[in-house]
């Protein structure tokens, strides 16, 4: 019925359509292979961009505060020179006192002429409405703050 030739025929039909989807892969991929390396060179130069970007971001980040720190170098003891003079303050801490908050509130007072602060109170939290009305009312200095209302 399938004789010698139509076998060979067959064979040969194989071995040609083998042939025609090795060249059409190679083909294929060779593009896709070049389509990634462009998409990759692209988004490698879009990152370098960004970068570029944002370093010149901060460099002028970098210079406005180098600007704002000498502005206020220069114009803060003109404006703090006297500016509390002879008046007197209270430092109240909720929780434990912070020695680095309070030093930079004394030393801002001082620079504007108040000193140190009068009083520094260290609240222990929670804080209890009765403890504290009792603390405030038995103080000659603070009693007239209490309130007798609710």
């Amino acid at each position: 019925m399938f004789g010698l030739r139509y076998h060979v025929a067959s064979l040969a039909a194989v071995f040609l359509a083998l042939a025609v989807g090795i060249l059409l892969g190679v083909a294929i991929s060779g593009k896709v292979s070049q389509a990634e390396e462009s998409f990759e060179e692209d988004r490698i130069s879009d990152l370098e961009r960004d970068i570029e970007a944002a370093n010149e971001r901060a460099d002028g980040a970098e210079q406005s505060g180098s600007a704002a720190r000498e502005l206020v170098e220069r114009a803060y003891p003109a404006l703090m020179d006297e500016r509390l003079d002879d008046m007197e303050f209270a430092l109240l801490f909720v929780g434990p006192v912070d020695a680095s908050v309070r030093s930079a509130v004394e030393r801002t007072l001082a620079d504007a002429g108040a000193g140190g602060p009068a009083f520094m109170i260290a609240l222990d939290v929670p804080v209890q409405p009765d403890d504290l009305r009792g603390a405030i009312e038995s103080s000659e200095v603070l009693a007239g703050f209490a309130d007798d209302g609710e």
